[in-house]
């Protein structure tokens, strides 16, 4: 009778004793990856029944290196339709002016968001609206009243602008614009005017004049023009000088090689209306006929 028990408990061990080696060679090659160091985790996460969330990558445009994602093109055109400049040179802003404003005119304002070593040369780039279009012309990038107007291509750079009216302009060119551009509301009617923030008056170069004569160039507000009498002197030639350079000319020669001499603008006139006055979708190319932009208001 002991050995049959005996026997009974040897079978029992041996069955035991297979049955953990099974499951110690299981759960150490489960455990560790056998062909890399056994102090790294093989992990490989659980599949889920959750749907993850997917995301459309960027593609490539073929005419630049910048990626572009599907949904911002444009409806009606497909990425080889893209120009190089799509969304780095932009339709800033279209301003369209009720008739009940009085004087009304629209603008077109394009802006580059470019890097700081980059320039594009914007003339003959057109902008096409729903009832009628607009090509960028050339201009003056420095206005001399006094010489025949040398005519050259719109370069934008880096957070540069070009502002289109609606209007005529006051001459048969158009502008790059400078900071003394203001002198010239007072012999053009123009419409919108150019900005009445010209340089002020450097006391300095005034110190030595007269009393009576600086208290008159004080009075005058900035980009005004002196009276063709003033209240100084006749023989006060350094004060009739000086105020004779205070106009276009003037304000150009003492001021040109200031750094913020030009503000990043240029100004363009179209002549007529081609934006609807309500709404419109503008879209903006480049001289290859590529998109550019598009302004849907």
């Amino acid at each position: 009778m002991k050995v049959v028990i005996g026997i009974v408990i040897i079978i029992i061990l041996v069955v035991f004793l297979s049955q953990i080696g099974r499951f110690t060679s299981w759960s150490w090659k489960g455990l560790f990856n056998s062909s890399s160091s056994p102090y790294y985790f093989n992990y490989a996460p659980q599949a889920t029944s959750t749907p993850q969330a997917t995301t459309t990558p960027p593609v490539s445009s073929g005419q630049s290196s910048q990626t572009i994602n599907p949904e911002d093109i444009p409806r009606g055109f497909t990425l080889k339709q893209l120009s190089p400049y799509f969304n780095r040179v932009k339709i800033d802003s279209v301003i369209v002016q009720d008739p009940s404003q009085g004087i009304v005119y629209d603008t077109v304002v394009i802006k580059a968001d470019l890097r700081e070593s980059e320039a594009v040369n914007v003339s003959g780039w057109f902008l096409k609206a729903n009832r009628g279009s607009f090509y960028i012309p050339r201009a003056v990038a420095l206005y001399n009243p006094a010489a025949q107007p040398v005519e050259g291509d719109i370069v934008l750079r880096s957070q540069n602008t070009l502002k289109i009216f609606s209007t005529r302009g006051p001459f048969t060119f158009n502008l790059k614009i400078n900071k003394c551009m203001g002198y010239l509301n007072n012999r053009f009617n123009t419409v919108p005017k150019f900005s009445d923030t010209c340089p002020q008056i450097n006391r300095l170069d005034v110190s030595t004049f007269t009393g009576i004569c600086q208290d008159y160039i004080f009075s005058l507000s900035t980009c005004q023009e002196p009276s063709r009498n003033p209240p100084v002197l006749v023989d006060d030639y350094a004060c009739r000088q000086y105020l004779n350079s205070l106009d276009y000319p003037g304000c150009v020669n003492r001021n040109r090689r200031d750094p913020d001499f030009y503000n990043g603008e240029w100004w363009a006139w179209s002549g007529n209306r081609f934006l609807d006055p309500l709404h419109d979708r503008l879209l903006l190319f480049d001289k290859k006929a590529l998109l550019v932009g598009e302004y849907i208001y």
